[in-house]
Parts: C-alpha cells; structure tokens; sequence
C-alpha cells in the first residue's frame, strides 16, 4: 500500500482532525490534491473532509489540484461533488490557473466536464482566454475557442482578449482569436481599436498579422481617427505605406474634419505628406465640421513653409477658402507667419482677396495682434491694396492705428495710404487712437500728417472723442498738434 495512503488511513483510524492545517492553510485534503493522491483524496472525502475549506491564498482542493496539473485528481473532486466553478478570494477558477499555465490535460478535463468558460475575476474582470495571453498559450487557447469561449467579453479596463493581445505584442495569438472571429472592431472603454493600438506603438509586424486577416485598414478609434490619421500625425511612412497598400482610406475624416493630410500637416511630418499626395490624397480637402481650413491653410497658420511649398508644388490651391472665405495668405498674416506669407506671395497669392468681412490680407494684417509679416507684405504694398475697405469701411490704415501699429502706420504713409480716411461712422484713423488714449499713435498720426479737423458723423472731432472718454492728455496733444 501507498505509504501516504496508509498514512491517511491512520489519521482517520485514530480520528484526527481532518481540517487541521499547515503552516500555508492546507488542509490534508488539499495535500492531497497537490501530489496527486487519488486514493488519499477519494478517503479524505469520504471520511468528511471538506471539499471548500480553503488555504491562506483563498484556494480550494480543485484550485490546488489544477494548479499542479493533477487532472485525475481533479476529476475525482468533482465526482465527489467540488464545484469546478469555485473561486479563489481573487475570483479565479480552476480555468484560470490552467489556461494560465498551459495545462492542456486540466483544460479538456474542465471543458469536458462543464466548467464555465467565461467567469470574471474580480479584480481584473479577466476570463480564463485572457489567462492565455500570460505566455502565449495558444494550445490553451485553441481549446477554449473550440469550446465556444466568449471572445468579446472585456476586461474591468473594458479591453477585449485581441486587444490586450496586440498590446502585449502576441502576435500567434492575435492570429489566432483573429481566425476564430474575434472582432478586430471592438473599442476599449477609452476609444481605441486593436489595429490602431498597433499603429500608435509603430508595431509594423502585428499589423501585418492583422491585415493579413482581414482587418479593416479604416476603423475609427473614439474621435474618429483612423490607423491613417495616426501614423499621419506620428510620421510612421512605414505603415502608412502598409496601410494604404492595404486600402486604407485616405479621405475618412475625424469628427472634427481631419483626413489623414490635415494630421500630417498639423504635426509638421513633411515626409508624411508626400507620401499622402503621391497616393492621392486631397490636397484641397476642408475640414468639413469645424472651419473648412484646408491642408495649406494649416501650413500657413503653423508657420510651415516646406510643407507649404510641397503642398503648392503638388498642385494646392493657393487661393483656396476656409468656412470665413479666408485665403491661405489671410490665415498666415493672421498668426504671423512671415516665411510662409512670403512664400504665398511670390508664388502669386491675391492680395486683394476678400474674407466674409471684406478684409484683404492687409486688413487681416493690420488688425491682427502682431507685426510679424510687415516686412513680407511690404514688397507687394500699393496705394491700391492700402485704400481698400472692408464691409464697415475700415482702411488697413485704420486699423493699424486702432490697433496701434505704429510700424505700419509709418510703412502705409510712405506706401501711398490715405491718412485721412474715414470709416463708416466717419471716424478717422486719429479718432481711434484719441478713443484707446494712445498718445504714442497720436503722435505718429499728427506727424504723419492726419488732420485733427476731421469730424465724425455726429460732428465730432478727435479731440472731442478724447474729452468725452476723460482723455484729457491726449485732448491736449491733439489740440497743441
């Protein structure tokens, strides 16, 4: 006889206590589960002991026993009448542990048997296929999937098994749950696909995996963006090249509008847009939800000049509008961009072209919060572009003074701007500077030549306008001038 064997059998002859325990928690039952003691096992039971006392790790004789590959033993468990189904503290099955570490005898015992294929933990919300991905288990995995696991169950993070797949760069089992008809289209609780998790860690061998399987090159994430729109904004040609080979779709926009060349040209990835335009993709394209800038209106306003001379190169409009009717050059000037407004301008840009507002460049210029694009502009400057007049009949000239450009007052003088002119409501150049108390610009209007007789369409002058707004240095400057 079984030396261990007989040693139970004494123990229970000289009636000891079945549920004392080691040091661990185990009791003799669980002992005997661990060694794989049918025998002893099948006595314990029978002389009372309990099938769900459990050890200090919260583990139960079948946890033992599938931990320790003891199916035989496992077996008897369950004849003897140990649910299969127990969990440890942590919420863990028999499942979990073997699918974990790859016990394919557990596993088709437990299937066989009818474990339940899709239990959580508790902590995690992990399903023994997410066990699997520990160290590669694809023989495990193949098991369950035949079984009829639930292959789109997330986790408490609200990943599916593919995903957390592609993440840990599992790419036998990426195939695999790809096969057996995992979707590839299932978004975490965060907006992310498995393919554009990919994309975002450059992992250029799993895509691979998954196009070769047939996922889709133009999920969307949350927000809309595609594995395009990444790799656009990140630079990887590499699989945006695999991506497109593999008909990914270079028009699809974000839900604010963005293709994939607006991304590219919004992070300054000039590679990237070659790469778009060569492949066709839309180099007049507007956002279409939010201000229909297109490609080279955000070369203009970020300051881009190389992508804008490729964009222009390749054929862009130049003289194409935003939702506001702004020109490329209007947005440079805009945000001052002088390399990029000088750029437009030798290649032709309009600088009579008007916005919504009746605003030239030089208006958008003028009133923009910046000087930056002065010295861009002042090669194509004529007295004709200074005079212009948008819908409230401001002047460029006006509006440098309102906002006290004093550069560019003196620039526009000697350009041929009228210093006299007078907006709708007939205020002149010096009746903003009066209205701001600005005695800087007073003084370089008065210098310049702006009379301080003009009146307004109630009659006043700017020195009234001065007087009336408690101005009253500024009055006198006006008054003395």
């Amino acid at each position: 006889m079984d030396r261990k064997l007989a040693a139970v059998q004494k123990l229970i002859k000289r009636r000891a206590n079945l549920q004392a325990k080691t040091n661990n928690g185990n009791t003799p039952l669980a002992l005997a589960a661990q060694i794989g003691n049918v025998e002893a096992t099948v006595l314990l039971v029978n002389s009372g002991a309990s099938l769900t006392e459990a050890n200090d790790s919260g583990w139960l004789p079948v946890h033992i026993a599938a931990s320790n590959d003891r199916a035989n033993v496992l077996e008897e468990l369950s004849r003897l009448g140990a649910s299969l189904d127990a969990r440890t503290e942590k919420g863990f099955t028999a499942l979990h542990i073997a699918a974990e570490k790859g016990l394919n005898d557990v596993v088709d015992l437990l299937i066989r048997k009818g474990a339940n294929l899709n239990l959580k933990t508790t902590e995690t919300g992990r399903t023994p296929i997410f066990q699997t991905l520990f160290d590669n288990r694809t023989e495990v995995l193949s098991r369950l999937i035949k079984a009829g696991a639930d292959l789109e169950i997330k986790n408490n993070l609200g990943a599916t098994c593919l995903y957390l797949a592609v993440e840990g760069k599992k790419e036998a089992i990426v195939r695999l749950l790809l096969q057996a008809g995992a979707s590839a289209a299932s978004l975490t609780s965060t907006g992310w696909s498995p393919l554009n998790k990919a994309v975002w860690d450059g992992n250029l061998s799993m895509i691979k995996v998954m196009l070769s399987c047939g996922v889709n090159p133009s999920i969307k994430n949350k927000g809309g963006h595609t594995g395009l729109h990444i790799a656009a904004e990140k630079g990887l040609t590499d699989i945006a090249n695999l991506l497109i080979e593999g008909r990914a779709s270079l028009s699809m926009v974000t839900d604010i509008g963005n293709t994939p060349l607006h991304r590219a040209v919004l992070e300054n990835q000039l590679e990237m847009c070659k790469l778009l335009i060569l492949n066709g993709a839309d180099m007049n394209a507007a956002q279409v939800h939010t201000s229909a800038f297109r490609p080279l209106h955000l070369a203009a306003e970020r300051g881009f000049d190389n992508i804008a001379q490729t964009l222009l190169l390749a054929g862009a409009w130049i003289e194409s509008r935003n939702k506001f009717e702004e020109t490329p050059l209007h947005v440079a000037v805009r945000f001052g961009k002088p390399n990029v407004a000088q750029l437009l301008l030798s290649r032709g840009a309009d600088m009579a072209a008007r916005d919504v507002n009746g605003s030239t460049p030089l208006h958008t210029f003028a009133r923009a919060d910046n000087s930056r694009c002065l010295s861009s502009l002042m090669p194509y400057i004529t007295g004709y572009f200074l005079n212009q007049r948008d819908v409230v009949k401001m002047t460029p000239f006006i509006l440098a003074a309102y906002q006290c450009k004093n550069d560019a007052l003196f620039a526009f003088s000697n350009k041929g701007a009228d210093v006299n002119a007078s907006a709708m409501d007939g205020w002149t150049a010096l009746h903003w500077a009066a209205h701001k108390n600005d005695g800087e610009t007073v003084k370089t209007l008065l210098f310049l030549g702006v009379s301080k007789w003009r009146t307004d369409e109630n009659g006043r002058k700017a020195e009234d306008v001065a007087r009336a707004n408690g101005h009253y240095a500024v009055a006198r400057m006006i008054a003395n001038g």
